[in-house]
């Protein structure tokens, strides 16, 4: 399983679209009940920008996915009997769709959630030191055909740093019997299990929006 985001680029476009609809919603006169929820209308241009720089950031996701999985590929080519990988499933989180739900066309937005049609495939990542899922979609429709991303966090990744030092994120993974190689070893402890909420109390609580068809234990992880 890979996992790769937009990161800064995805940041710096929401920053300043957000930036642009406060204004644009204070110079209209346009009560909001939270500053975070700040909107353009459709069809307006600054809607149209953001959508066209949504779409880009999620294409640029899909690259660096891509790119990563050619990188696995050749390293399993070189080192296993494993050349290819079929199917690949390509998932996308934390994204916009115009979509029609309840006789109704509009925009669904996915935070920390995944599309979950009927018979579609989903990825729910756990943690590095537990197990994640390969489920089918059920296609719930008051969910909007949405399930989790994944276990979710239990803490931010700076409570997590400040909880649990590296070497104590190492040693732990060691004896979870899971090897971890890290590019950054001094932030690794953001990603640490304890940060997570549990998976399988997760994937209870989920019955009605996915079927799990399998259950992935870690064996090792490398993060970035």
């Amino acid at each position: 399983m890979l996992h790769s985001g937009s990161r800064s680029l995805g940041k710096t476009i929401c920053d300043a679209f957000h930036k642009r609809a406060l204004a644009e919603n204070s110079a209209a006169g346009d009560p909001l009940p939270h500053r975070e929820l700040a909107y353009f209308r459709a069809g307006s241009g600054g809607f149209d920008g953001y959508w066209s720089a949504m779409t880009y950031a999620l294409r640029f996701a899909e690259v660096n996915r891509s790119r990563m999985l050619e990188q696995v590929r050749i390293a399993f080519g070189k080192h296993t009997r494993i050349g290819r990988f079929k199917p690949t499933v390509d998932v996308h989180h934390n994204f916009a769709a115009w979509e029609r739900h309840f006789g109704q066309d509009g925009i669904v937005h996915r935070k920390g959630a995944v599309r979950a049609q009927a018979g579609e495939t989903v990825l729910i990542p756990g943690s590095m030191g537990t197990a994640s899922y390969v489920a089918l979609g059920l296609g719930d429709p008051d969910s909007f055909e949405t399930c989790q991303h994944g276990a979710g966090r239990a803490m931010s990744r700076t409570v997590a740093r400040k909880t649990m030092t590296s070497a104590q994120l190492f040693a732990e993974m060691g004896r979870l019997g899971v090897m971890l190689h890290s590019g950054d070893p001094k932030t690794a402890a953001e990603e640490a299990p304890s940060a997570y909420k549990d998976i399988e109390s997760v994937m209870a609580a989920s019955t009605d929006l996915i079927r799990p068809t399998r259950r992935l234990t870690p064996l090792g992880v490398v993060k970035g």
